[in-house]
């Protein structure tokens, strides 16, 4: 009889068990949280630059696009207007011509990273744009594409604008140089 009873304890002792256990439950998604607005106030079209330091300035509305034809490649910032700022690999010479729309009359240009500030002079244009060659090898097109997140170009006429530092200003540097 005692035997019975134990048998019928830890029968019920496992069937107690078992009533415990459930199928594990899906996790509960996370709340959808809306979007931060980091900047109100609309960037400058190219051309005229605010006040302050670089760093400060509004990143260009835009983005940066990456194509390769058959004599080179191209990476351009275009904004809603077009192609704004042109980095644009000649691979025969080993040359990347930068063009600049809206930068004025002026032909100097300097390019603003984050470890400094390099002076370029160019050519400017009828059409108020600035072409300025530089060898693949110029050490300014690194500091552009590894720029913390951002870099400016300026020149002595005030104009000038913040553009992203995205992978595709080192792509092309990259594929300049035979990469």
């Amino acid at each position: 009889m005692r035997r019975r009873l134990m048998n019928a304890v830890g029968m019920a002792l496992a069937s107690l068990g078992l009533a415990t256990c459930t199928a594990p439950s899906k996790p509960v998604p996370a709340p959808i949280r809306p979007p931060v607005v980091v900047n109100a106030v609309p960037p400058p079209p190219l051309g005229a630059h605010p006040a302050g330091s670089w760093e400060d300035w509004p990143i260009q509305p835009g983005d940066w696009q990456f194509a390769v034809s058959g004599t080179g490649a191209a990476a351009r910032y275009v904004g809603a207007g077009g192609a704004a700022i042109t980095l644009a690999c000649e691979r025969a010479g080993g040359d990347v011509v930068m063009t600049a729309a809206g930068m004025g009359m002026a032909s100097d240009v300097a390019v603003h990273t984050t470890n400094g500030t390099e002076n370029l002079n160019g050519v400017a244009g009828a059409d108020g744009g600035l072409r300025v060659v530089l060898q693949s090898r110029a050490g300014i097109l690194d500091r552009m594409a590894f720029s913390r997140g951002r870099f400016a170009l300026s020149n002595s006429a005030g104009q000038g604008a913040a553009l992203p530092a995205w992978p595709e200003i080192g792509r092309l540097t990259e594929f300049c140089r035979g990469g």
